[in-house]
């Protein structure tokens, strides 16, 4: 999966703390699973579809009822979507206001994106981590964890946003390159967590051509 380039983040709290609290002896096999689940959700038609249809709730104030209505039909209960629904929902302005489920979710169609898409990320780890320690996935350190470590999907979000899907809607192959693209850097900071890891200097991922060596002559 594609990694990302910027530094480690920071964070409050350790995967390693919070496997030690629940009772896990060998916090870098917990992480090899977690990473191991991350591929297979990355070929989930199920996971895209569920991210798809959170976005469909967003792009679909767009262009009318009709398809805002199909786009808010079918998420499953437990999943990080219908999660993300219920906390947007439960705290927004338009929602308190009086305001309909057009006004809540034309609110993220800009640069409020980035943040639902954090929210959605965040979840979402939260779930599969509590899945693998066999917690409640409402414990405080598991969400303080999970929201934590899915700030570095933040910037990626909203660079994708202008290119993909600031003009227009974007179709399921833009969702799924988006979605994997996510999981890649959330499985980078996965990584961060392992006992043994060093984090490498420069940017090793970076595109930009190394310059071509020169010839020099000393006169």
């Amino acid at each position: 999966m594609p990694r990302g380039s910027l530094g480690p983040f920071p964070k409050t709290l350790r995967l390693r703390e919070i496997a030690e609290l629940a009772g896990n002896s060998d916090p870098d096999t917990l992480i090899s699973r977690l990473l191991q689940r991350l591929s297979e959700e990355a070929m989930s038609q199920e996971s895209i579809d569920d991210l798809g249809r959170l976005l469909d709730l967003v792009f679909g104030t767009r262009v009318g009822a009709a398809y805002h209505r199909l786009g808010s039909v079918g998420a499953p209960e437990q999943s990080a979507a219908e999660a993300t629904i219920r906390e947007v929902v439960s705290s927004s302005e338009a929602a308190l206001l009086g305001g309909g489920s057009w006004g809540i979710w034309r609110e993220f169609d800009g640069p409020d994106f980035c943040d639902l898409a954090r929210t959605y990320f965040s979840n979402y780890l939260r779930v599969l981590l509590a899945d693998e320690l066999g917690t409640d996935p409402e414990d405080a350190r598991v969400t303080r964890f999970a929201h934590e470590a899915s700030l570095i999907t933040r910037s990626f979000s909203a660079r994708w946003f202008n290119a993909c899907a600031r003009f227009g809607n974007p179709d399921r192959g833009s969702v799924r390159w988006y979605f994997h693209h996510c999981l890649g850097k959330i499985e980078l900071e996965l990584e961060r967590e392992r006992s043994d890891w060093i984090e490498p200097s420069g940017n090793p991922w970076s595109r930009k051509r190394p310059p071509t060596p020169q010839l020099g002559f000393e006169f």
